[in-house]
């Protein structure tokens, strides 16, 4: 009987409502200031908790005509509203005009012709620089000639964690944005900004005719093998989606298409379950692309991919495994995925056999793990030079060899650690969210080639072995015994 499940993406792609590129106006944040005059730059303290503001887009900065339907602001950090209950109305039309007027009837009388595109009473302002990112329920055509205009309402009912909440990026543009805030829509002013930037930067995100996208695929908890894939996926294009089809290959080979029939709206969600033939025991490569949106040529393809792995078993990992090329595993990932997934009874032994393993070991809550049951990784000749794990970090995310989240009960023993590459806050191991009982003995720990994580005495950011407790949780047990350091000082950080 097969059961049981692990996956993990080889390439996510975020949610966005962007299918085709981006329209960015505005320039980049480090050649901008942050500005007051921004879509919700509102003084709650102060009692400024609602605002009018008012853009003008030109359609030399836009381009062609485009399907709009979503957009970003670049807010800086600082103050923020949290509470989750404010209102935001977003407008779109087209207008012949240049700048704003200032005049205190504008908006009200801007507002005719507009389409409301976006409206929101639950929203929130984040406390860090991010941008800030909106997706329509109505889409925009834009018809690529006349300049394009913006109207933002906002009105929060508590107060800002701050006296500036939400400085946006921004640019001075003489007189294509401008803003009126008070307590109440009744009361509000014209704020001036004098020669600040009085329009934030933007992005527009845009939508093609027919795009089908893939948010994610895996496989359901308690996978057999042949309970079907899941699979989340959003219409990206404007027209209605009524069906695409999915090419697919298990471990490199092509298997049958499937297709999807329904009704789906411009950025609406749906799962796919897709059945399929039963799969065997073991560890899986997957690979999916949907295609042909109502049987055309889907226009954005960038979306349309998704692989990952899986993982089932007829049980519990118990007794001996044969590590390296043909064997029991083959890899680090696979087995992860493994005692992740199936968990053990009884101690579990990995044997690995001379040779270099490049990937890396990511262990959670192992499911069976005790005093009395637990998981040994070893060189099988106990030669530690002759059994390498290593992996090149490229960024800060996942920049570990080993990886261990709330792991307990685990051995590692003759075997040698190596951060290659050249990233300077490569760690060999991550030791985090309560694991506890974790032995590291007879190893080789070594950092990448120029050891740049030690070079100044204080590692800092880069130690070899990283063991935090920065949730509060309780770190125990860890013992580091009789290890090659190829560095010294402050190997291990805590």
């Amino acid at each position: 009987m097969l059961r049981s499940f692990i996956f993990i993406s080889l390439a996510l792609f975020s949610f966005s409502a962007s299918s085709q590129a981006d329209v960015f106006i505005g320039g980049y944040t480090w050649e901008c200031e942050n500005t007051y005059t921004s879509p919700i730059s509102i003084d709650g303290i102060n009692d400024n908790s609602h605002s009018h503001f008012i853009s003008i887009y030109t359609a030399e900065e836009i381009g062609d005509s485009v399907f709009i339907d979503g957009l970003s602001w670049y807010k800086s950090g600082g103050p923020g509203y949290l509470d989750g209950d404010a209102e935001l109305k977003i407008y779109l039309k087209h207008t012949s005009l240049e700048s704003v007027p200032t005049e205190e009837e504008t908006y009200s009388n801007e507002l005719s012709g507009a389409t409301l595109v976006y409206q929101s009473d639950q929203e929130s302002i984040p406390l860090i620089d991010l941008w800030l990112d909106k997706v329509f329920q109505t889409g925009f055509q834009y018809n690529g000639n006349d300049n394009l205009m913006m109207l933002v309402e906002w009105s929060m009912p508590g107060e800002s964690s701050g006296p500036s909440l939400g400085l946006f990026y921004g640019n001075y543009t003489n007189g294509k944005g401008a803003m009126w805030r008070g307590n109440s829509f009744s009361t509000l002013s014209y704020f001036s900004s004098a020669s600040s930037a009085d329009r934030p930067i933007i992005k527009f995100s845009t939508a093609s005719e027919n795009d089908v996208a893939i948010k994610y695929a895996g496989v359901p908890s308690n996978w057999s093998g042949t309970e079907d894939f899941e699979l989340t996926f959003y219409n990206a294009g404007y027209d209605t989606l009524l069906s695409f089809d999915v090419q697919w290959t298990l471990d490199g080979i092509v298997q049958e298409n499937a297709t999807w029939n329904g009704s789906l709206a411009l950025n609406d969600t749906a799962i796919f379950s897709m059945s399929h033939d039963e799969i065997e025991t073991g560890f899986h490569s997957i690979e999916m692309l949907c295609v042909d949106p109502n049987g055309l040529a889907d226009q954005d393809i960038s979306n349309n991919a998704y692989s990952f792995y899986a993982y089932s078993c007829d049980g519990p990992l118990n007794g001996f495994y044969s590590v390296g090329e043909g064997e029991d595993f083959e890899s680090l990932e696979s087995i992860s995925y493994a005692l992740n997934t199936c968990g053990i009874n009884g101690d579990v032994y990995f044997s690995f056999e001379s040779g270099v393993y490049e990937g890396q070991l990511s262990l959670h809550s192992i499911e069976g793990t005790s005093p009395n049951d637990s998981v040994f990784f070893f060189a099988e000749n106990a030669n530690s030079s002759a059994v390498i794990w290593e992996y090149a970090a490229e960024d800060d995310f996942d920049n570990w060899v080993i990886n261990l989240d709330s792991t307990s009960y685990v051995q590692f023993k003759d075997i040698t650690l190596h951060a290659s590459g050249t990233f300077d806050y490569s760690r060999l191991m991550v030791i985090h969210n309560g694991a506890s009982n974790i032995e590291i003995r007879s190893c080789q720990l070594i950092g990448f080639e120029h050891n740049s994580f030690c070079g100044s005495g204080g590692c800092g950011e880069g130690d070899a072995i990283y063991i935090s407790s920065v949730d509060g949780d309780t770190i125990s047990d860890i013992r580091i015994i009789d290890n090659y350091l190829e560095i010294s000082i402050d190997m291990v950080f805590t």
